[in-house]
């Protein structure tokens, strides 16, 4: 008899499936049309022996595994835990290998997804389609799992399911609270920008203009008239903010996880609109060592420090530096943000996580080798492709070493693909 894809995927990875995830595969979900942005799953025999292009590997986070991508480069990913269970999916995006969790399970991603893109939340619409039956199987989920009664959906449509829904279940908390703070500091200055108008008010994009997008406090008195006249609107209308309520969804954040960064960022700047020093330095310092791949510089434009510092909160440590406690002045890992010399940072920063997972090795210290290896490849990455070969080759070792055999066979299929 034909084993169940989803104990060949299991016996393949040595992984352990969740049972949606199980269903997912047995029940061929995978071969229904999603209709959202992630709309194109790989098969499971695509998933044992993934194409050319499936795995960018120096890109992707080594313990992830591509399930469903949108046709432009980025892919939901099921990512995998040293017990070797799927822990969470997250999102992978190509350009510059961003990611940011869409919860612990697939159905939470799909329903995000499918509201966000696909507007499937909004029942009272008659131009919308029916919803597809992925889509329908995880409303299902997200009732069962908030107590509610499941029943048949009217005309197909995702009834009783929306962002708020999905917030009251703890479904896809973490990115439905970035893009809740994300709303609460967008505006009309944030949406119409683009250099062109920058340049036309003889304005420098980078730092300056970015700055003023972050925080709207930052704009000098004598441009705001000036800004008002330009867009034609309100200066209370214009750049208005709330960083209050942007600080309390980072917080809410902070409380389920700390390996992201930008909750720390957005929690230190706040921090420091108050002048509250001390907490501004213990935000930063606990999101310094957060991957630079999970900080959102881009959406919440925190891209507006010196590039040699590579991180915000290494350049603001810098600016408060006369608050830091002593012993952070000579921290070496701080030091090496410090020297704010660009061309040089990622290589540094990797050849010190290198350091330290030879040291752990000799001490036949395996768990914690293996995350400095993978933290010599993703704190802030590295321009050379080709040095990713002796780090997958790191965590692949050091995984196996410590029995962590699912993470051991997904290093080496990274490491596959990078020879490719």
């Amino acid at each position: 008899m034909t084993r169940a894809w989803s104990e060949r995927i299991e016996q393949h990875y040595a992984v352990r499936l969740p049972d949606e995830l199980r269903y997912w595969f047995d029940a061929m979900l995978w071969r229904d049309p999603l209709l959202a942005e992630f709309r194109h799953p790989l098969t499971p025999s695509q998933l044992l022996d993934p194409p050319p292009g499936v795995i960018w590997a120096g890109f992707m986070l080594p313990d992830t595994l591509p399930l469903i991508g949108n046709e432009y480069g980025d892919w939901l990913c099921m990512r995998v835990s040293a017990d070797g269970r799927v822990s969470e999916i997250i999102c992978w995006n190509h350009g510059g290998g961003d990611w940011i969790p869409y919860g612990r399970r697939l159905a939470e991603a799909l329903l995000y997804d499918g509201l966000g893109v696909a507007g499937w939340g909004v029942v009272t619409s008659d131009e919308l389609p029916s919803a597809p039956a992925p889509l329908l199987w995880a409303r299902d989920r997200l009732l069962r799992a908030a107590g509610l009664r499941v029943e048949e959906p009217c005309d197909g449509r995702l009834d009783g399911v929306s962002m708020e829904a999905l917030l009251r279940a703890g479904w896809a908390e973490v990115v439905i609270r970035r893009d809740r703070a994300l709303a609460f500091l967008n505006n009309p200055l944030k949406t119409h920008s683009d250099p062109r108008i920058a340049r036309q008010m003889n304005v420098g994009w980078e730092p300056e203009w970015v700055r003023w997008l972050f925080d709207t406090e930052l704009i000098p008195p004598g441009s705001r008239p000036v800004l008002a006249q330009f867009f034609d609107q309100s200066l209370d209308q214009l750049l208005h903010q709330d960083w209050r309520a942007a600080e309390q969804e980072a917080l809410r954040v902070l409380q389920l996880r700390e390996d992201l960064g930008w909750p720390w960022d957005l929690a230190g700047w706040a921090a420091e609109r108050r002048q509250d020093w001390p907490a501004a330095v213990e935000y930063y310092l606990r999101g310094l060592p957060t991957s630079l791949f999970a900080d959102e510089s881009i959406r919440f434009r925190t891209h507006w420090f010196p590039e040699g510092y590579g991180k915000f909160s290494a350049a603001r440590l810098h600016a408060l530096q006369t608050h830091l406690p002593a012993r952070w002045l000579r921290d070496p890992y701080l030091q090496l943000f410090w020297e704010n010399e660009a061309r040089s940072l990622r290589q540094r920063l990797s050849q010190h996580w290198l350091r330290r997972a030879e040291h752990h090795l000799g001490c036949q210290q395996y768990q914690q080798a293996y995350h400095c290896f993978y933290r010599a490849g993703w704190d802030c990455g590295l321009n050379d492709l080709d040095a990713y070969a002796e780090i997958l080759d790191g965590i692949g070792t050091t995984a196996t070493a410590a029995g962590a055999s699912a993470l051991a066979r997904l290093a080496n299929l990274h490491r596959r693909f990078l020879l490719a």
